[in-house]
């Protein structure tokens, strides 16, 4: 097994998203591209899914705004963020 990835694999839960809150850009760790997102709003509908982030930044500007909960999934590993969308 690559160190390098097993670090990052055991240290999923100090990573952060920023800036949060944001208006629409977001910064992924670069240890969660190669995830499944999904995005889901305030009432649990899933507003925006990908198979795989392939850049650490991302533009969500087209959400509405409010709180979302970002759900990165791999394998068996799946890890959650809140984030809020604030007006430009």
């Amino acid at each position: 097994m690559n160190n390098a990835t097993s670090i990052h694999e055991n240290n999923l839960t100090e990573l952060t998203l920023y800036p949060n809150p944001s208006t629409g850009e977001l910064i992924i760790p670069i240890a969660l591209q190669n995830y499944a997102l999904n995005i889901f709003d305030f009432t649990g509908r899933n507003v925006f899914a990908i198979n795989k982030v392939i850049t650490n930044r991302n533009n969500f500007q087209e959400l509405s705004n409010g709180l979302y909960l970002l759900a990165f999934s791999k394998d068996n590993k799946r890890i959650t963020f809140r984030w809020i969308k604030e007006e430009h």
